[in-house]
């Protein structure tokens, strides 16, 4: 399946805010995936922040057996141009 940019448009729009949550656990490393689509979501992730949406990281972590590779995951959001400075994250209590 190719993702076309109507679908990325479509997408954006839908988002509150154009805001989107990137999910570590469910998609990028979620073993049960075909490495393509995983590529297809970089793609996808990639083309939202180039239309200046504004990307944030959710890992899922329900469970103590939940484990979490950020490494790994900085080292795929980074092979399509996506840096922990161009991440919302949420301001720190003052």
């Amino acid at each position: 399946m190719k993702i076309t940019s109507d679908w990325h448009i479509h997408s954006r729009n839908s988002c509150d805010e154009a805001s989107m949550e990137i999910n570590i656990g469910a998609i990028l490393m979620n073993p049960t995936y075909p490495e393509h689509f995983k590529k297809q979501y970089l793609e996808y992730l990639s083309e939202l922040k180039s239309q200046g949406v504004k990307l944030c990281i959710g890992s899922d972590c329900h469970s103590p057996e939940y484990d979490t590779d950020f490494d790994n995951t900085a080292s795929m959001l980074e092979s399509v141009g996506i840096r922990n400075e161009d991440l919302w994250v949420l301001s720190g209590k003052e």
